[in-house]
Formats: structure tokens, C-alpha cells, sequence
């Protein structure tokens, strides 16, 4: 019999339970004495003390359960009288006692009364009869509802003195109510005993015993392979009782929202609620005395554990911590467990009540977070922060290791703003997730790419054999990316610029390394793109000194550090001045003069060619109208200024040059815009209508750079263009090159055919002077008649023009031209002369 108790049993009670039940095993020892060596007898009482200790039938509406362990002593009461039986009895009762308490007055309160018991059924059945040999059969029957009353009348005067209750109630109410529900539990377990008596006795008889003895066995290992003790099952028993009819405590455990357990000192599972149960997918008989390490995930078995332990060395009360648990079928959930501890002071053990609240959601949402905040979302490859941890540890990994070698490629799609904005940006996207697999496809294990940017991918490779095979990769990319991509149906060709970098211990950041890889990707890119080119030192100094460029370049126009020198253009007809060509010029307060093939790309790139250009323009017509006044008398001249790409389609554009001519009063008709052939053919329909507009203003408007872009003839008639400038590339090489003396006189003759004027820029030489004008060329301008002057030089060219009038006719010896000066290099605005 199990009993949970509410309050300590007095100890002249127990003494007196002591007494009586001493007494009992005494009057008993003469039939049980001898039986010591009876294989029968012994494995009724392995049986009673191993499997009848450990299985019960829980006692509904009282705190008590009964022990199989009486259905064994019963049956060996029947086999060899309740003298043998009483000492079994008070065995199993102390063995079943032990595994609740080491109290000696809860272990005597226990076991006296069942010895007790036992033994005035056996002298209540000798006196009625029920157990003579000439007995009637059924007899045993009775025998077993005797013995199952006697030991309920004893539980149940215990449940009324000492049980849950008793001092609510009176004690006979008490009494009546424990003994109805004991006494049927006990006819449970004494039916089975009954019905085994049946058994004939002998070899049936034994072989049955053996294997009850069997299964015994078998459960004492499964129990002690598992960790779990009788008495943390018996504790669940009497606990849940005491707390669902004393505390209602029961009830709020048993329909919580959250998942509650008790669990021993062990971790064992004493007690667990229904949404525990829900929670991890198991049957409440599934989970029920089981080790907690069997639902935790073996990943946070360790940690969770070892914080128990804490716990419970430590004293601690409480604890909390996120823990995952393996559901039934494998899946992964995520629980926060609130652990409290307290000592029960019937048996002075620890026990802890868990709470598990499912967090499986918070999780998942936070791991989504956690992934969203270093992937991409479009590509699903690593973004920067993650890629750049990844190069962190690798270089971490190569200062350990001095001769690891690992390298950064920085790659850029070439053209993709063509199909993204032809194709519409969902095209766009699936082709970056295209080129993604396709980069993961040319990668080995432990590489990684990411995508850091719109079209800018980086990859880190990790332990190569040597620098030369992140060449090989590379080249491996670009075959990839350059094959046919389908797309909605239609297949689009993109190549890939590459920048290389290697790395090696002298990197310490990752931010060193990836600027280094651009670095060399964006020389790719000036290259021709489609190909890839590794970094070297000298790269990073140039960038350095573009960023010091642009920076200086901030400053420069509102310091005043600009200045313009003027070109004349003179006609190779008769040698007289027809106008100049400004050219911008830049002296740095530390650098001196700064080559604009330096600084007009950094203004293009960064946006400030729109200012500089508007003051180059206001400047060159100032200057003009200015000589118009000092030299009234001179002959008409114009003056050419150059139009970058972006300021030609600057929307401002039309309001800038009209606002120039007014603010300066130069006549329109004097002023001759430059525009390259890029910048024209990038649109033609608004690239028209923007000549037009200029025209309209009175402005001259002439083709810059012509033969060296990508003009088409049929476009060519609908431009209002007054004026071609050949490219010097083409003059310079006419003596040399018969091709290029072609290419002049083609361009002369369409020009001449479309009514325009022709320039050819470059003339350096007599021999080229002599091609140019056997070709009727009618403009010409170059170092073989003035290099870049300033304003007073360009003033005296002006008056000797108006002194002296040059024959018509070429000159026998004509002056030699004159060595160019290294700090004005005959550069044109926008581009080089």
C-alpha cells in the first residue's frame, strides 16, 4: 500500500505499529522459515519485491495507490499459508516504502500494518474454514475478498486518520469513503492472484512463476536502464493526488496553456500536462517516468543539463533558458524553460516543476531575421557583412598560416543597366539569379560568392596551390556568364569584368582586400571589360590619387584654380585666323598643372563637368566678346568650346547657353559648340531635337572627334551640323599610313557633300599640312601653327592677323612648329588634342 500523507504519523502510533507488527513476523516465523531455500516461494518473492513494487493500481478519490506486490502475497498465501505470507507481505510493503522515503516512522507506518493485515486474514480464513484441504474450490475466492477487506479496512484507517482530508471530514465519513474505492482496487489485484492459484501445482505452476519471474527481471533492468526509481513513480502517483484534491494545484497543471512537468533530481519525468504532451507529440503514458534527455535535441542536451545541475548544486531556485526539443517523427521545436525547484518535506527530496512555453515560432522568425540580415533576398547568396566575415576568418586562418594562400574576386556584370532597362527590371532580377548558380557552378567546396551590389559579385578562395589558379577560375567565370542565358522566352548574352585579388598576410581587413579586387575589377572594365585583371600596388596609388582628385577637384572652381588657354583654328586656304578652340586647365595649388586626363573623367564621373563646363562656357564667351570690343577692326573669328556627354543632355542645357550669350552679349552666331559623336548618337531622336533647339539660338554646332565613334550616314544628314573635326589620330598617321589619307579625304567629301566646313585637328607637320590641303581641306589646327596660348598671347595672334595679311599661297619654308611645353599639354576640354 502507497499512502501519501498530509501530516507525520505520531510516534506512539508508530511505536505501536512497530510492536504489532514485530509481533506478526514472530507469530509468522515458525511457517515462513523454512521456505528460505523453496525455489517457488523465492520467486513469488522476487516477483512481489521487484515487478509487484513497481506496478499499482491507483485507489480513484483517495491519496493512495495498491501495489501488485499484494496479489503476490496473496498467492503465496494459497500456496503455503498466510503465516509464510506475512513476512512477504511486510518485505513488499517496506520495499515499496523505500522508494518514497528513508523517514523510519513513515518506513514502520507502512510496513506494520500490512504484516498485521496479512496475518489476522490468515487467522480469520483458518477459523472460517476457507482454507481446508476439504474446502470447496471457490473457496479461494472468498478467501482473496477477505484479504482484499482486511487490508482496505487497515489503508483506510490510515487514509482517515492521516490521508488527505481528514481534518475536513469526519473520521468515519472519511473511512467509508477510502475503503469502498481500496477495497475494489484490491479485488483488482487479488483476481489475478486467485486465478494464478488455479494453475495446477508443479511444473505448470513454476513455469508460469518463472516467467512472471522473467518479465520481473527484464522490467528491474529496463527501469534501471532508463534512471527512473519506483519512487519517482510512486511520488507522481501520491503528488498528483495531493495536488489536484488538497491544492488545486492539479487542476491548473492538468489545463495549462503551457507545457508543465515535475521531473526528480535526476531529470526524470514524474508528472506532465496535457499541452506538454501536445507539444511534443507524445501520449501521456509515452512521456510518463521517461528521461528528459529523450525529448531534448542532443545539440542542447549538454547545456541544458549542465544548467539543472547548476541548479541544483548551486541551490538556485530558479532558471531560465531556450532549449529545443525532438518531436515524434524527428521535427525540431523550440521551448523556453522556467525551472523551480522545492524539497518535499515528507521525504526531504528535491524535484523541479518545469514550464515550457513554445517559442518555436519566435525562433523561426528571429533565425529568418538573423538570415535576412546577411543574404541576399533576390539571389539567396551572402551579402557583404557576411561575405566580409567570411574573408575576416580566412585571414586569420593565413596569419596563423604564412604560406595559405587564399584570393578576393570582385566581378561586375558588363551592360546589364542596357538589359535591365530594355528588358524591365524582373527581367533584370532573373538574370542575377541566373548568373548566381551559374558563379556557384565554377566554385570548389568551402568557396564562397556573395552578391554585394546590384550586378557586383565577390567570391573568396580559400587554400589555393598557388596565385595562378584563382586566374583559372576566373577565366572559368567568364566562359560560364558569356554563355546563352533564355529569358521569358528569349536568350541574352552578358560577359563579366573581374578584378583579382591576392591575399596574403599582409591584409588585416576585409574592407583592404575588397577595395583592392575593385580596384582592379573597375581596370578591367577600362580595359574593354569581359576580361579580368589581378591587382598590383601601383593600382591602389593611382586610385588614391583619383579620390584625392576628385576631392581637390571640389574645390578647385570655388578657389578659382581653373583658367582656359585658347587654340587658334586658322584657315589652310590663306593661313588666316578664324577662331579659337578653349581649352581648360587646372593649376593645383601642391600638384601644379593638372593634366585634364586626369581630372575632366573624375568631373564626368562625379558630376561636376555640369558647373565646370557652365563656367568654361561663360568664361570663353566673356573672352570673346571682350577682343570683339579691344578689335572692332578684326575679322569675324568664332570660338569653339567643347560639350561633355552630360552636359549635352543636362535638361538645364538650353537655359545655360542662352543665359551665357545674354549675360555676356556675345553674338550667338560667334560661338561654335563641340559635341563628340557618342554623346550624339547615344539618343538621336532627343539628340536632334537638342541641335535643333541650339540652332535656334543662332549657335554654330560641330561633331567632335568625328571617325572615332559610331556615327551612322543616315543619321548624319538629319543633324543641323555645320562642322566636322577630324580626329588627329587620323591626321597625324596620313604620312605614313595611306589608309588614314583615305579615311581624310573620305570624311572631306562627305562633308563638302552635306554643306559642312572641315577641321582637321592635329596638324604638326608640313607633310601633313601638304596632304591636308591637296585635299581641300578648309580648317586646320594643331602645334604647327600655336600651341595652347593664354589670353595676351592669344591677343597678339589676333593683331598680327590684322597687321599682316598672310600670302595666300604655302610658305617655302614654313616656320618649324614649336616644341610643346610639358607643363600645357595640348589637351582640348573633354578630351585630349
Amino acid at each position: 500500500m502507497i499512502l501519501t500523507y498530509t501530516k507525520r504519523p505520531a510516534r506512539a502510533y508508530a511505536l505501536a505499529a512497530a510492536l504489532l507488527g514485530a509481533a506478526a513476523l514472530a507469530v509468522s516465523l515458525p511457517d515462513s522459515a523454512h521456505l528460505l531455500w523453496d525455489g517457488r516461494y523465492l520467486m513469488l518473492a522476487f516477483c512481489a519485491l521487484t515487478l509487484g513494487t513497481r506496478v499499482y493500481v491507483k485507489v480513484p478519490h483517495a491519496a493512495t495507490a495498491v501495489p501488485a506486490s499484494a496479489g503476490f502475497v496473496l498467492l503465496a498465501a494459497m500456496q503455503y499459508g498466510f503465516g509464510a505470507a506475512v513476512p512477504l507481505a511486510a518485505a513488499a510493503a517496506l520495499v515499496s516504502s523505500l522508494r518514497l522515503s528513508r523517514r523510519g516512522a513513515t518506513l514502520l507506518h507502512d510496513t506494520a500494518p500490512a504484516a498485521v493485515a496479512t496475518l489476522l486474514t490468515g487467522w480469520c480464513a483458518h477459523w472460517l474454514g476457507l482454507l481446508s484441504p476439504k474446502a470447496p474450490a471457490f473457496t479461494a475466492a472468498f478467501a482473496a475478498l477477505l484479504f482484499s477487506f482486511m487490508q482496505s479496512a487497515f489503508v483506510s484507517a490510515q487514509v482517515s486518520a492521516y490521508g488527505r482530508g481528514s481534518a475536513a471530514r469526519s473520521v468515519p465519513r472519511a473511512f467509508l469513503d477510502a475503503l469502498a474505492w481500496t477495497f475494489t482496487a484490491y479485488v483488482v489485484t487479488s483476481s489475478f492472484a486467485t486465478l494464478a492459484a488455479q494453475v495446477p501445482a508443479g511444473l505448470a505452476l513454476d513455469a508460469f512463476l518463472a516467467v512472471v519471474s522473467a518479465a520481473a527481471a527484464a522490467d528491474a533492468l529496463y527501469q534501471a536502464h532508463r534512471g527512473n526509481s519506483s519512487a519517482e513513480r510512486a511520488w507522481a502517483s501520491r503528488s498528483r493526488e495531493l495536488f489536484t484534491n488538497t491544492h488545486a494545484f492539479g487542476v491548473a497543471f492538468e489545463h495549462a496553456a503551457i507545457g508543465m512537468a515535475v521531473l526528480s533530481a535526476k531529470g526524470n519525468l514524474l508528472w506532465v500536462n496535457r499541452s506538454l504532451c501536445d507539444f511534443l507529440g507524445y501520449a501521456e503514458s509515452e512521456l510518463m517516468y521517461s528521461s528528459l534527455k529523450a525529448v531534448t535535441h542532443k545539440d542542447d542536451l549538454v547545456t541544458a543539463l549542465a544548467g539543472l545541475k547548476s541548479m541544483l548544486k548551486r541551490k538556485s531556485d530558479f532558471l531560465q533558458m531556450e532549449v529545443r526539443h525532438q518531436r515524434r517523427g524527428g521535427e525540431q521545436v523550440w521551448a523556453l524553460w522556467n525551472v523551480a525547484r522545492f524539497t518535499d518535506a515528507r521525504d526531504d527530496e528535491t524535484y523541479l516543476i518545469l514550464q515550457l512555453q513554445d517559442i518555436t515560432e519566435r525562433k523561426q522568425s528571429e533565425e529568418q531575421l538573423r538570415h535576412d540580415a546577411f543574404h541576399d533576398p533576390l539571389t539567396g547568396l551572402p551579402n557583404r557583412a557576411l561575405f566580409a566575415d567570411h574573408v575576416k576568418l580566412t585571414i586569420a586562418r593565413a596569419k596563423r598560416v604564412p604560406t595559405r594562400r587564399f584570393a578576393v574576386l570582385f566581378c561586375d556584370l558588363d551592360r546589364f543597366k542596357v538589359i535591365n532597362d530594355s528588358l524591365g527590371h524582373v527581367t533584370g532580377d532573373q538574370l542575377l539569379v541566373e548568373v548566381a548558380r551559374r558563379l556557384e557552378s565554377c566554385l570548389r567546396q568551402g568557396d564562397t560568392v556573395a552578391r554585394v551590389g546590384g550586378d557586383e559579385f565577390t567570391i573568396l578562395l580559400d587554400d589555393l596551390a598557388s596565385d595562378a589558379e584563382a586566374g583559372g577560375v576566373a577565366e572559368r567565370i567568364q566562359q560560364e556568364v558569356s554563355a546563352a542565358i533564355t529569358l521569358s522566352g528569349r536568350e541574352v548574352f552578358t560577359t563579366m569584368s573581374i578584378g583579382v585579388a591576392v591575399g596574403t598576410s599582409f591584409y588585416s581587413d576585409p574592407e583592404d582586400i575588397l577595395r583592392d579586387a575593385d580596384t582592379a575589377m573597375y581596370r578591367a572594365k577600362s580595359l574593354g571589360k569581359a576580361r579580368h585583371v589581378v591587382f598590383d600596388h601601383s593600382m591602389h596609388a593611382s586610385a588614391v590619387n583619383l579620390l584625392q582628385i576628385e576631392t581637390d577637384l571640389r574645390k578647385a572652381l570655388d578657389k578659382e584654380q581653373f583658367f582656359l588657354l585658347y587654340q587658334p583654328i586658322v584657315s589652310l586656304d590663306n593661313f588666316k585666323l578664324c577662331g579659337f578652340e578653349a581649352l581648360i586647365r587646372w593649376h593645383h595649388p601642391e600638384r601644379g598643372l593638372v593634366s585634364p586626363l586626369d581630372f575632366i573623367p573624375v568631373a564626368e564621373e562625379t558630376g561636376q563637368i555640369i558647373q565646370l563646363g557652365e563656367w568654361a562656357l561663360e568664361e570663353a564667351c566673356r573672352q570673346m566678346h571682350e577682343w570683339q570690343e579691344k578689335f572692332p577692326q578684326a575679322s569675324p573669328f568664332f570660338m569653339s568650346v567643347n560639350l561633355s556627354a552630360k552636359q549635352f543632355n543636362h535638361t538645364l542645357l538650353m537655359a545655360q547657353v542662352d543665359g551665357v550669350l545674354r549675360k555676356t552679349g556675345l553674338n550667338p552666331r560667334q560661338l561654335k559648340l563641340e559635341i563628340t559623336e557618342g554623346a550624339v548618337m547615344e539618343n538621336i531622336d532627343t539628340a536632334t531635337e537638342m541641335l535643333r533647339h541650339l540652332r535656334d539660338l543662332g549657335v554654330q554646332l560641330a561633331i567632335d572627334d568625328f571617325g572615332t565613334g559610331y556615327s551612322s550616314l543616315s543619321y548624319l544628314h538629319r543633324f543641323p551640323i555645320d562642322t566636322l573635326k577630324i580626329d588627329r589620330s587620323f591626321v597625324t598617321r596620313m604620312a605614313n599610313n595611306p589608309e588614314n589619307v583615305e579615311i581624310v579625304r573620305t570624311i572631306i567629301m562627305l562633308a563638302q557633300v552635306l554643306g559642312m566646313d572641315v577641321v582637321a585637328e592635329g596638324v604638326e607637320t608640313k607633310d601633313q599640312l601638304k596632304i591636308l590641303r591637296d585635299l581641300k581641306c578648309e580648317y586646320g589646327q594643331g602645334y604647327y601653327f600655336s600651341r595652347p596660348s593664354s589670353p595676351a598671347d592669344a591677343e597678339k595672334i589676333i593683331v598680327e592677323t590684322n597687321e599682316k595679311v598672310r600670302k595666300v599661297h604655302m610658305p617655302e619654308e614654313p616656320p618649324a612648329p614649336p616644341v610643346p611645353n610639358t607643363n600645357v599639354k595640348t589637351v582640348r576640354y573633354v578630351s585630349a588634342d
